[in-house]
């Protein structure tokens, strides 16, 4: 009378962050429009709803949604788009890293170092090879891309001299007035009210409406790019919090009397503001409240223990820099017991903690030092031996090449060349000056660059729904990379012997490089990425290798993952149900039962076990059991769950199977219940062709039913009509002795109607 619904244990794996998060998500499949990339989160669940996992990237969302509009909706047979994407970005980064460090270490081999380690580390091929990496991707390419805007700005504001005569951009043959540049023009007007009186003719920064304009799209360009970065994933804010260390570093110049003018802080306050309107917007979207993870995920965060939460979360900054300094053991996932709690002030990993920390303070604090006795200015900044820098003298020997046109000369008296109007500059440009960092200023930068991206994942603020996790030092590796070349440079400029520096520096990338490659083929295939994690995380890694092994048809090494699995963590609710689900297509259905009850004690609200569990009792026979657990699954709310819509579809095959039983019982009108049911809860991506079909047949008997009721109560009538007809008639014919059939035909019409009504 229907088709039974089975669902297969690929539907329902440990890990299925790229189904979830972009073959079954409708705002990456384009089965939703797509404004709803901002109202969901990076798993296409409302924002509003209680399970929602709070990961608020919708152009991120959008990025995969454009691949997969350009694979034409076949993600599963065209993966090479995302992973090109992926690919690209990656350049885009290692690129831009060499840009920053071009600029922050002002020495083009060590910018080189920076890049090539940055794009040869192995802890990099988890961002890189897998599709949810490209959050962390664009995260990092607008970040660089912010930053490096913020330092062209504060270049532009510093040494960029206004070199447009008076009349420039006016009619009037006057300098215009300022622009509305609040950065440029305001503040300096404010704080130097001198220079208005020094006369409109000498040049000065930001002078005029174009040279301020240029600088305020500058810092606008900067704070947009970190709006961008925070709309792919959220720890793109901190890059105003590295653009602020930088303008700290640029006051403090001032400060001290070597750059223009005295100390101005209040431009500081610009990027607090756009830092605290960011994350005030971001606390906005999420409705003002923290998202809840599990305890698998997150062990340490549902300690009882203070002590063990605090030493825990103090002890994995320790375990990122051990993944940035020796990346042998990685792994795709961190989760559940990877990395063992610290309970004890006793646990020998305090000392690697402590012995992190005391190294950070230790480059911080010299670097400070180094930065308050510096005796170099904005012109003039020096390496670690205090000569001047490649850019520094690029800059000195272009501006001496410099020679004034006619239109820009204040001593040509107006006597422009034939032929050329009021303002236009005929000379030769230098090349763009750049305010180059001493190597304190270089390292202070790029501590900013690794501690302050990587200070929302370490759970010493609020909780993550991950202990470690090798994509999220992505970004903070940028800052890892550039002191990493930072330190070669300063043993190069040391050392006797530079070959052998430079020799060393080209081992460790190619070593670098080969580890990178092997781990590339880990990510081959889901068998390889999934065994090579069985020594970091074994119960994760089993449960998942269970589920690639069993979609293979490799149903003996499929069980025994399993079971080695639970072995090691017998309350994994999913390994449980996959297990089942195994064993049922093996036909041990008493093992598959048991199988399921474990994965419901577990966790209850796993509305797929209930389903499987049910369906196995039905093939026993066991059919009120099995009507008993399918009503169980259907009253289960989806208040508070991760996947509500895959939650909802459960409970619509639920209801399907109910229907089916409660058809087949003549039960009618509860099967239409149910089947109603269904079609109102299930999501759109559901199939609704077996609930419709199933309705229509019950619809059919229903008016069967009623067609019948009405026949027999038309005969019921049209026989109660004929007696009164048949009392008079005998009235007539005949005598008091015939009373008694009268009385006799009186019982039996008594007698047809109470059968009728019980027919």
């Amino acid at each position: 009378m229907g088709e039974q619904v089975h669902i297969r244990d690929s539907d329902l794996r440990v890990l299925s962050v790229h189904s979830r998060a972009v073959l079954r998500n409708p705002d990456v499949t384009g089965s939703s429009p797509w404004l709803s990339a901002f109202s969901n989160d990076f798993w296409g669940t409302p924002l509003t709803h209680s399970g929602s996992h709070g990961s608020y990237r919708p152009l991120t969302v959008l990025s995969l949604r454009l691949n997969a509009l350009l694979a034409g909706g076949a993600l599963q047979d065209s993966p090479w788009g995302f992973h090109a994407g992926n690919v690209l970005l990656h350049v885009a980064a290692s690129l831009l890293v060499l840009a920053l460090g071009r600029r922050l270490l002002g020495s083009p081999w060590a910018a080189a170092v920076a890049a090539l380690l940055f794009a040869a580390h192995p802890v990099h091929c988890e961002a890189v090879a897998g599709v949810v990496g490209r959050a962390d991707l664009l995260c990092a390419v607008f970040s660089l891309v912010s930053l490096l805007a913020y330092l062209r700005y504060v270049d532009w504001r510093e040494l960029h001299r206004c070199p447009h005569p008076p009349g420039v951009g006016s009619s009037s043959g006057v300098r215009p007035p300022p622009s509305s540049d609040l950065i440029n023009v305001t503040l300096d007007r404010l704080l130097h009210p001198e220079r208005k009186a020094a006369g409109a003719r000498a040049p000065v920064a930001g002078g005029c409406a174009r040279c301020s304009g240029h600088a305020a799209a500058l810092l606008a360009a900067s704070l947009l790019a970190a709006v961008l970065a925070t709309l792919s994933k959220e720890p793109g804010a901190a890059v105003l919090g590295v653009c602020f260390v930088y303008e700290a570093l640029v006051q403090a110049r001032r400060a001290r009397g070597r750059g223009r003018g005295a100390a101005q802080p209040c431009r500081l306050v610009v990027l607090v503001a756009a830092a605290g309107a960011l994350l005030a917007a971001r606390l906005w979207v999420m409705g003002l409240r923290a998202p809840s993870f599990a305890a698998a995920d997150n062990p340490a965060a549902h300690s009882p223990s203070l002590l063990t939460r605090t030493l825990t979360f103090l002890h994995l900054p320790a375990v990122n820099a051990a993944l940035l300094l020796w990346p042998r053991h990685l792994s795709f996932d961190w989760s559940m017991d990877a990395v063992p709690r610290v309970a004890s002030l006793a646990d020998p990993r305090n000392a690697l903690s402590l012995a992190l920390y005391a190294a950070l303070w230790r480059c911080a604090r010299g670097a400070w030092r180094g930065v308050r006795g510096s005796p170099a200015g904005p012109g003039a900044p020096s390496n670690s031996r205090g000569r001047p820098t490649t850019t520094t003298v690029r800059t000195a020997r272009a501006a001496r090449r410099r020679v004034a046109c006619a239109a820009c000369d204040p001593d040509a008296n107006n006597n422009y060349p034939k032929g050329s109007s009021p303002g236009a500059c005929r000379c030769r440009r230098p090349r763009a000056r750049t305010l180059s960092l001493t190597a304190p200023e270089a390292v202070l930068a790029a501590l900013a660059l690794l501690v302050l991206p990587l200070l929302p994942a370490t759970n010493l603020f609020f909780y993550v729904g991950f202990v470690v996790a090798e994509r999220v030092l992505y970004v903070p590796s940028i800052g890892f990379c550039l002191l990493v070349a930072a330190g070669a440079r300063r043993v190069l400029d040391a050392t006797q012997r530079p070959a052998a520096v430079r020799t060393m520096v080209c081992v460790s990338l190619l070593a670098l490089a080969a580890r990178t490659v092997l781990r590339n083929r880990d990510w081959h295939d889901e068998v390889s990425l999934y065994r090579s994690a069985v020594a970091v995380n074994p119960p994760k890694a089993y449960g998942n290798l269970g589920s690639v092994l069993s979609g293979l048809n490799k149903l003996a090494e499929a069980e025994h993952a399993y079971r080695m699995a639970l072995q090691h963590r017998p309350n994994m609710a999913e390994v449980h149900y996959n297990l089942g689900n195994l064993l049922a297509a093996s036909e041990k259905y008493e093992e598959s039962a048991e199988s399921y009850r474990r994965a419901i004690t577990y966790r209850p609200t796993l509305a797929l076990a209930y389903v499987n569990l049910g369906h196995i009792l039905a093939k026993q026979g066991r059919v009120q059991e099995a009507a008993r657990v399918f009503r169980e699954c259907a009253r289960i709310p989806a208040a508070g769950l991760k996947d509500p819509a895959a939650h909802e579809s459960a409970r619509a095959s639920a209801l399907l199977h109910l229907a089916h039983l409660e058809a087949a019982g003549g039960r009618l009108r509860e099967a239409k219940q149910a089947l109603d049911m269904a079609l109102r809860i299930k999501p759109a991506h559901h199939e609704s062709g077996p609930i419709l079909k199933l309705l229509a047949e019950v619809d059919g008997h229903l008016k069967a039913n009623q067609t019948t009721a009405r026949g027999a109560v038309k005969k019921f009538l049209l026989e109660e009509a004929e007696v009164p007809a048949a009392l008079s008639t005998a009235a007539t014919s005949t005598t008091d002795s015939a009373a008694t059939p009268l009385n006799e035909s009186r019982c039996a019409t008594s007698d047809n109607r109470r059968l009728l009504s019980h027919s």
